[in-house]
């Protein structure tokens, strides 16, 4: 299947409630001949319904989570993790500060609101506030663990949650069950209002059902009480009063993100950004602004989920028309919404208008449209086909995944030269002075990632491998690009953000690529020419492999696994970012490691996997190896998506090496065995060294503050009943 750019592109900042509809969407029907970029703080969006649920351990914390990971990929839209810095609006640009700006043809923001402050710098640092949601009940526990590291509260743990809203009325009923899951110490939970009584919105029966409930569980009101000054262990009120708070939660209504600050856009009068009622931004026809980070001109809507929600198809829908020059449709919010309040012990109070009523079918109402919401956000896997050689081009891994497997690229070469025995060089000397040795690599594949920028960065530290694993120090890159067919702006983007991405690595070296070639093809492909420098005299590589030597791996396997299950939405936010921070730690600073060492035998792992280079090495040092099976570092997540029979398009490939490879019975069985041939992008080192110094090998990492490289087995006498075997899995 061949690639193209896109002609258009629309951009969504922030994935709210709102932005999430569209992205739910274009899963299902794109728009024609436009790309989606999704630009998000967080790897996941939270659907702030269902948190009361959680707390009060009615539902997992995954059941509050929508995995943008798993709905971009579904989607075939890019995600960025980059903070927005500006916007011009004339250009219709975003700017970043750690990558190349951005054009759109539409954007849409929904970056939702901030907590409000209460008032006090002093207790800032000092309290808990409801959003960001994403990491609400991560900063909760880590507020307790530090509370138990300073062995506090020696007797009741002291809970004050500021804020008089429904939104802090359902944290304090439930989030007693929470806590007892983190601490054995008794709960004293008290709620401060600055309005007269708490839920104000709400009418007198639905408050009065709310008191009833908070008097049954002994929880104290303190309203008409403004925070002034909070230490670690107490909150002075304006009314004069102390009370103890070990642990503060606020959730003080909405204030606008710091972020719309940047964006030189029209703005309330409280920060937030004005749009007609067709939620199109007052200062451009190509933004919108929706969910709690917009307001309607002439009408108050409350910041709510519920109204960012009903806001979605009307986004989709208008979206749509923009890109066709239609005319839009307007969001009229409704006058009166339903509202389920969770009280957190199996109830809820079900209020609607001036009616209120409670009880246990109301929280199953609750929780039937919870889950309804939540399910519409989990995306289906796209289908695996059978992997066989004749696997399509749009079916084929990325990355080192794309590449000729060792099998037959050793048979083309023994076509070539039938009296040929020593392996190709990844690393070759091309000039020797009798001083400096000038070496040359080159590596390329396809674009492993939709976003150019990151890609770019991946190609770069992956081609930077075999020169440090050879001990030479780079001096000079040289790039080879396929560039997507499409329009020419977007192809010039593209280059540029390829470009960019290979140069935030090779900075670290102070150098950049310096020319190349550049043609138009079917995929974007990635690759670099690399020149470097080691001393005349140092010969390090794949030969020298000695017997009693302790084998060692610089980083953890799975990446080729975890790229094909991205590829078929199937990797989720939290393996996605284990994925992307392997592939992103670079391989450079191991350099003055085998220099100090005098490391003689490394290579990296790449696109043979680990049994595959392995091998190599073995092969031509004449050695034979055991591998402690069960210590090899894998990435998370590998064990269950092995179960489901993911694994990349040159895994079989890689398998046909099992013939060198004699694996003991009681691990055939083991479902982890095929990480043994998985290809690796931005792959680790594998090296040897005497038993004698390991002592200084783990002494030098800690020095250059590297991560231990872990022990996964040794070098080995050939066995005399071997017949083809050089290694054995133990």
């Amino acid at each position: 299947m061949k690639e193209s750019l896109y002609e258009k592109r629309i951009v969504l900042l922030g994935i709210g409630h709102t932005n999430a509809h569209v992205l739910r969407h274009w899963a299902m029907k794109p728009i024609q001949d436009t790309e989606l970029v999704c630009i998000s703080d967080h790897l996941t969006a939270t659907y702030s319904g269902m948190l009361p649920a959680v707390l009060a351990q009615q539902r997992p914390e995954t059941a509050m989570t929508i995995d943008l990971v798993r709905l971009c990929a579904a989607s075939s839209a890019r995600l960025l993790t980059s903070p927005v810095t500006g916007i011009n609006t004339e250009s219709r640009t975003l700017f970043f500060d750690d990558r190349p700006s951005l054009e759109y043809d539409f954007l849409s923001i929904g970056v939702g609101s901030e907590t409000k402050s209460i008032n006090s710098t002093s207790s800032e640092n000092h309290s808990i506030p409801i959003k960001p949601m994403q990491t609400f009940t991560h900063r909760l526990r880590n507020k307790i663990d530090d509370l138990h590291n300073k062995k506090k509260p020696k007797n009741d743990l002291n809970l004050v949650v500021v804020g008089g809203g429904i939104a802090s009325i359902e944290i304090v009923l439930c989030i007693r069950p929470f806590i007892e899951t983190l601490t054995d110490t008794s709960l004293k939970i008290s709620i401060v209002t600055a309005s007269q009584c708490i839920a104000a919105e709400l009418p007198q029966n639905a408050r009065d059902m709310i008191q009833g409930v908070l008097a049954e569980r002994d929880i104290e009101i303190i309203a008409n009480a403004r925070v002034v000054k909070q230490t670690e262990e107490l909150i002075e009120l304006d009314n004069g009063s102390v009370i103890p708070a070990d642990l503060t939660i606020t959730s003080t209504g909405a204030s606008a993100p710091k972020l719309l600050e940047k964006l030189d856009l029209p703005k309330t009068e409280h920060g937030f950004l004005s749009t007609h009622k067709n939620l199109q931004s007052t200062g451009s026809s190509h933004i919108f602004a929706v969910g709690d980070c917009g307001s309607l001109i002439g009408d108050s809507v409350p910041k709510s989920g519920v109204y960012a929600v009903r806001q979605g198809p009307v986004l989709w829908e208008n979206l749509n028309r923009s890109i066709k020059n239609q005319n839009l449709v307007d969001f009229t919010p409704q006058k009166k919404s339903l509202k389920l309040i969770n009280l957190g012990d199996g109830r809820a109070i079900a209020h609607r208008g001036r009616i209120a009523m409670s009880g246990r079918w109301a929280m199953r109402w609750k929780h039937r449209i919870d889950d309804r919401f939540i399910s519409m956000f989990s995306p289906n896997a796209k289908p695996m086909s059978h992997l066989t050689e004749s696997t399509s081009l749009d079916e084929q891994c990325r990355g080192c995944g794309c590449k000729l497997d060792s099998d037959s690229l050793n048979g083309a070469l023994k076509q070539l030269n039938p009296s040929r025995n020593q392996e190709f060089q990844d690393a070759v000397v091309i000039q020797d002075d009798g001083q400096w040795q000038t070496s040359a690599s080159i590596d390329f594949f396809t674009a492993p990632f939709p976003d150019a920028y990151l890609s770019g960065r991946i190609a770069a530290l992956h081609s930077l491998s075999d020169l440090v694993a050879s001990g030479a120090m780079p001096r000079a890159a040289l790039s080879t690009l396929v560039l997507s067919d499409g329009p020419q702006a977007k192809q010039q983007e593209q280059f540029r953000d390829i470009t960019a991405g290979i140069n935030q690595e090779l900075k670290s070296f102070g150098i950049e690529i310096t020319g190349g070639h550049t043609i138009v093809g079917p995929r974007t492909e990635i690759g670099l020419t690399v020149l470097g420098k080691r001393r005349s005299g140092v010969d390090i590589g794949k030969h020298r492999l000695n017997v009693g030597e302790k084998l060692f791996l610089t980083k953890p396997l799975g990446t080729g696994i975890l790229m094909a299950a991205n590829m078929r939405g199937q990797c989720s936010s939290e393996h996605y970012h284990s994925l992307l921070e392997t592939m992103l730690t670079p391989l450079h600073p191991w350099l003055s490691l085998i220099q100090q060492l005098n490391l003689t035998a490394v290579t990296d792992v790449t696109g043979f996997g680990l049994a595959g280079h392995l091998l190599e090495m073995l092969n031509s040092s004449n050695q034979c190896a055991t591998i402690n099976f069960a210590a090899i570092p894998i990435l998370p997540g590998i064990s269950e998506l092995l179960a489901e029979g993911i694994e990349s398009t040159l895994a079989p490939g890689n398998r046909k090496q099992q013939r060198f490879i004699s694996i003991e019975p009681t691990i055939k069985a083991d479902a982890g065995l095929p990480i043994l041939f998985d290809p690796q992008t931005c792959g680790g080192l594998l090296f040897s060294i005497a038993t004698e110094r390991i002592k200084d090998l783990h002494q030098a990492t800690e020095k250059l503050g590297l991560s231990s490289p872990i022990e996964i087995g040794s070098v080995i006498e050939r066995k005399a009943t071997a017949t083809q075997q050089r290694l054995w899995i133990q």
